[in-house]
């Protein structure tokens, strides 16, 4: 069983998830940040916003979390569902903005 410290205590793989998802819907990108693996790469499709492969922490924050707080106002997420089929946690949740903010990307 693979599991990860994080807050302090080993976790699951499917705790580590709840508590990185819950990290983002009450806002604490450090929370969130320090939860993931340094070497962690993060894909966002091409065509969507902020499209392209992060790699580490820095890379995600500043390319796709600080964004989101100085380019979107009224941006929040809030949880949507979670499986765990074997050995693999999965987490979907919904993001909602209002209009973008001029002179943004």
């Amino acid at each position: 069983m693979v599991t990860h410290q994080h807050d302090g205590h080993a976790a699951t793989g499917s705790a580590v998830v709840e508590a990185l998802y819950g990290s983002l819907v009450q806002g604490d990108v450090t929370a969130l940040l320090a939860g993931l693996d340094e070497r962690i790469e993060w894909t966002v499709p091409p065509g969507l916003h902020y499209g392209g492969t992060y790699r580490g922490r820095e890379e995600i924050l500043e390319n796709v979390f600080s964004r989101f707080v100085t380019e979107w106002q009224d941006f929040a997420v809030a949880p949507a569902e979670s499986w765990t089929p074997g050995a693999v946690s999965s987490r979907s949740a919904t993001a909602a903005a209002g209009t973008r903010r001029s002179g943004s990307r």
